[in-house]
């Protein structure tokens, strides 16, 4: 889609959701006060054919999410795909925000609502700029702490970048600073019980086979368990065959400029029953856990077809997550380190 047409749609889209969100928000307001009910931002959405670019600036660092002819972005991780309504609705909410009352326009206490200046040491506001193609700044506000005692729909404390009096206005809006809050999070949401098999290859070749249990319904078992052996817990197994449920993103890389380091990785190899088989390398990083994800079919034998819902499958998760690497929370993915001797009752 080229970036002008993408543009005339988005300010399209945020023209009709502002309307209806304005209609809701001024329902049930408080008393009148200096100020009350002005746009924080007047004639925003006027100014938005040259969006190209909504910046965060904070104490962390700066995050930009930015238009090209692929599509939206973020910068800061290789131009990792942002969802067009994430930007509409960001840029939406910031112009359905309404003045509901003046606050102070002393700088000594800005950072009691949180609109102090965002690139000071410690400071806790956060700078929601939007740029056009030249990085000129379209509209810009710090955005404080929530504001409580003001209508049932949100509140929050704001100030324009550059005027010394701070704000409480009616709405919210989302100046999120890290890549999972601008991302779709979701890796992979494939449930334990569709699952035939969990091969599990740890460093220096051990190899682990898990399959369900035929003799206890929702259970798993080790087939290289020994003769008269038994598991400390028969949970952990179940953790491992849940760890494509819900698999969410809590930051992400480019794997070709934070490789993993070869032969560190655990890899883990989940078969499901109708052939879709993902591939997730887990690598330790201090104390974090990155994986990188990969799909493949894996027919019956001798059935000579493969599932067309797998090769779907496969397809989407590839083109999602090739070249990328993913830092997951680590509960969800350390069982996949256990080794047998780690899961057998001494």
């Amino acid at each position: 889609m080229a970036v002008r047409s993408f543009l005339i749609l988005c300010v399209v889209s945020l023209a009709m959701l502002a309307a209806a969100i304005a209609a809701v928000v001024r329902q049930d307001r408080p008393e009148s006060v200096a100020g009350s009910g002005e746009p924080m931002l007047p004639n925003l959405l006027e100014r938005l054919d040259g969006l190209s670019a909504i910046q965060v600036v904070s104490a962390a660092g700066t995050l930009t999410a930015e238009l090209t002819e692929g599509g939206w972005g973020l910068k800061e991780r290789g131009h990792y795909p942002v969802p067009f309504e994430t930007v509409r609705e960001k840029v939406m909410r910031l112009a359905a925000l309404e003045k509901v009352e003046p606050k102070t326009t002393r700088a000594d206490r800005y950072p009691r609502l949180g609109v102090e200046d965002p690139a000071g040491s410690g400071a806790k506001s956060r700078e929601l700029r939007l740029l056009n193609a030249n990085d000129e700044v379209l509209a810009a506000l710090i955005v404080g702490k929530p504001a409580f005692g003001i209508g049932g729909e949100g509140a929050l404390y704001v100030r324009l970048p550059g005027e010394e009096r701070a704000w409480a206005v009616r709405g919210s809006v989302d100046a999120g600073t890290e890549a999972r809050e601008w991302v779709d999070r979701t890796l992979t949401d494939i449930a334990a019980e569709s699952l035939a098999s969990i091969t599990l290859t740890h460093p220096g070749g051990e190899t682990l086979t898990l399959v369900p249990d035929p003799a206890a319904e929702a259970e798993w078992r080790i087939k290289e368990l020994p003769a008269g052996a038994q598991l400390k817990s028969a949970d952990e197994l179940g953790a491992m065959a849940r760890t494509l449920s819900g698999l969410t993103l809590d930051d992400l890389r480019s794997a070709a400029e934070t490789p993993f380091a070869a032969g560190e990785a655990t890899s883990a190899r989940f078969v499901t029953r109708d052939g879709l088989a993902v591939t997730l390398e887990v690598e330790a990083r201090d104390e974090e856990r990155w994986v990188r994800l990969t799909a493949a079919i894996a027919p019956e034998p001798g059935s000579g077809t493969d599932s067309t819902a797998a090769t779907t499958a496969a397809e989407h998760i590839n083109e999602r997550t090739h070249g990328w690497i993913y830092r997951v929370p680590t509960w969800k993915v350390a069982t996949l380190e256990r080794r047998l001797s780690d899961l057998i009752a001494p």
